[in-house]
């Protein structure tokens, strides 16, 4: 085989990345921006296709028969000239080095060669390679001048340098990020000539400025929209309780906006006279995320009394908001001039190409205290009327995967209503709430149709029920036998009792696992007792030596040591019920730990809030050695302090973040 075979394939696909970086590096779809990328295109290959054509005919002769007699050092000439005039030879698959002649230095994607100087180049690095050479200056001034940041230091309240004068005029054209954090400098505000910035933020929640400032600084940032509207990607306004007054201008600027795919409102009031303008704006991104807005109404095109159907009314609203896929709000009620839940359902099924929802009510802060007391939160009523109105006939959300629905207060039978409605669910998050056995019932069990059942139990990768009172251990484990494709799991207690008498886990793709996986009384049910007995405890420090619940040990070790994915495992994960000490397994060799060998992947291990553990220098010996890519490991390994100093010395700090005591 000769060494130049499959240059042509690799010519192919060279031809076609660079052809994709013009086309990425376009500012907008006009025909003048299309026909100078293809210029640019042009500009970069059509050389090497001239120069390459009288080689390839001396090259076409050699394959017909003739290499055999040639000399090596003839050989050797023309493999160098192929290579330097054909670099794309040894570009892919980003090899060091084949062939008899030296790979000369070559035009790398630009995609990744981004990636490789982000991953080693600190931004000092970055602004020293500025001097070392015009190569290296052209290739590291765009990463250089990338993103602007305008703010203060966390801890001094500094404020953070920032270029200005000659060096900003030269080099503005590089700027694709610009984000403002309490410091407005009037050159930026606005910046003429910038025209190819892609994303715009503006964070006022920390301001202590007045309101004359601030408004100049919204006509800045409004003119700076303006000029960026052709290419403008992601936008980020926040604000705190209304500080911010959004004008005519900005909304009137945003419309013009053709290329947004991230919204972040935050904080401020939206005028009755704008609020269709704000929908229509909207509907321009692909991902929105709306907290504590202060809106007081949905258009008028939803209203009731116009006159329309509801399939007429749907069908326009469809046409304003189809192409949200993601939409996350919260904290938007409550006040008397927010949205109430049943318009923010509303404004929820105004989006039939919604893939992602995420949705908390106000005060959800509070809903962990209000069901550790057992009582009904007033935020209950909230959730009902919301899940009422966005699970009505016809279901418009098809496309719906994901449903983050933590902290909320919904009842076990709203979830289950909503978990039926949904056609293909991958992710299901209820942290906080009161998910219990009918809303199981519905992801994997008895409720739905059988079709749809089947279909949500081979199709969930995702699934956070911690903190919920009504989840038991049973309900933890139907799920790890259940789920063939669950990938993160976070969920309450289980004990290992549970574990040792349940069946094997289907779920061996799973990445994450974070429950309170509890060493229990595993005679608690024969005495009458409950977890909470006095006795419990000392119960438990009993069993723990008993070759019962070593046996029982040694099985959850088993099923833990099948899930050859894993990367983060935690062990005493948050509850709905208090815990001040929380004993888990065993982690020492004679134990069982040694039966987790097949956890190479395992990056962070967690037993925070637990029973200190006895591990010694010959389980950190073992860690070492089979766990590779750990790096976090959380929790009290050994109360001896000499025995934690010496396990540290094996677990090298620069290698891992490690903690005796948290």
């Amino acid at each position: 085989m000769f060494p130049w075979t499959g240059q042509g394939a690799a010519n192919a696909i060279q031809d076609a990345v660079v052809l994709a970086n013009c086309i990425f590096n376009m500012s907008d779809s006009t025909s003048e921006s299309i026909t100078a990328a293809f210029e640019d295109y042009y500009k970069q290959r059509h050389h090497r296709a001239a120069e390459q054509i009288e080689r390839s005919r001396e090259n076409g002769k050699i394959m017909t028969g003739q290499s055999w007699i040639q000399p090596d050092s003839v050989m050797q000439k023309w493999y160098m000239k192929i290579y330097e005039y054909r670099p794309q030879i040894a570009w892919l698959p980003l090899i060091e080095h084949r062939g008899i002649g030296t790979v000369l230095p070559q035009e790398n994607c630009r995609r990744v060669t981004e990636a490789k100087r982000a991953d080693f180049l600190t931004p000092r690095d970055r602004v020293n390679c500025l001097r070392v050479s015009k190569i290296f200056h052209a290739a590291i001034i765009s990463d250089v001048w990338h993103t602007i940041d305008l703010g203060r230091r966390r801890h001094t309240g500094k404020v953070l340098s920032f270029p200005v004068g000659e060096a900003l005029e030269h080099n503005k054209s590089h700027i694709r990020v610009i984000r403002f954090r309490g410091v407005y400098p009037s050159e930026y505000l606005p910046l003429i000539g910038c025209q190819s910035i892609r994303e715009l933020v503006l964070d006022a929640t920390a301001d202590v400025y007045g309101p004359d400032i601030l408004e100049r600084v919204l006509v800045g940032f409004t003119t700076l929209i303006e000029l960026s509207s052709a290419t403008l990607q992601n936008l980020s306004i926040r604000s705190d309780s209304g500080q911010l007054e959004p004008g005519n201008n900005l909304w009137n600027a945003l419309i013009q906006c053709s290329s947004l795919s991230y919204i972040n409102f935050s904080g401020f009031k939206v005028p009755d006279e704008n609020i269709l303008q704000f929908i229509q704006i909207c509907g321009k991104a692909l991902s929105i995320s709306l907290s504590y807005m202060m809106i007081s109404r949905l258009p008028p095109l939803r209203s009731v009394s116009d006159g329309a159907s509801n399939d007429e009314r749907i069908s326009r609203n469809f046409n304003i908001l189809a192409r949200p896929r993601e939409l996350r709000m919260w904290g938007s009620f409550g006040t008397g001039i927010g949205l109430s839940p049943v318009e923010q359902a509303a404004m929820f099924r105004m989006c039939p190409n919604l893939e992602s929802l995420t949705w908390r009510s106000a005060g959800d802060g509070a809903s962990s205290l209000w069901l550790v007391l057992g009582h009904e939160s007033p935020m209950s009523d909230h959730a009902r009327n919301f899940c009422a109105t966005l699970s009505k006939d016809p279901w418009p959300l098809t496309a719906l995967q994901s449903l983050d629905l933590s902290f909320c207060m919904m009842k076990d039978e709203d979830h289950a209503t909503l978990i039926s409605r949904v056609h293909r669910l991958k992710s299901y998050k209820a942290v906080c709430s009161q998910f219990g056995p009918l809303s199981l019932d519905a992801l994997i069990g008895e409720g739905g149709q059988p079709s749809q059942r089947q279909q949500h139990r081979n199709t969930i990768e995702t699934l956070f029920i911690d903190r919920c009172p009504s989840v038991t251990g049973n309900m933890i484990l139907r799920i790890l036998e259940s789920c063939p494709n669950m990938k993160k799991l976070a969920a309450d207690r289980i004990t290992i009792s549970e574990i040792a008498q349940g069946q094997s886990w289907i779920c061996s793709g799973l990445e994450s696992l974070e429950v309170y996986l509890a060493a229990d009384d595993i005679n608690r049910d024969e005495a009458g007792g409950n977890d909470n007995s006095i006795n419990n405890e000392s119960n438990i420090a009993q069993d723990i030596s008993s070759e019962e619940f070593q046996r029982m040990q040694r099985t959850v070790y088993i099923r833990l040591n099948s899930l050859t994915r894993l990367r983060k495992l935690a062990l005493t994960n948050r509850t709905s019920q208090p815990c001040s000490e929380k004993r888990t397994l065993d982690l020492r060799l004679q134990a069982g730990l040694g039966l987790l060998s097949n956890l190479r992947n395992l990056m962070e291990l967690s037993f925070r809030l637990g029973v200190a553990q006895k591990m010694s220098v010959e389980e950190a010996h073992w860690i070492t050695e089979n766990w590779p890519k750990l790096k976090c490991m959380q929790g009290v390994w050994n109360e001896d302090e000499s025995v934690y100093e010496e396990m540290k010395d094996i677990i090298k700090p620069e290698q891992m973040y490690f903690s005796s005591r948290d």
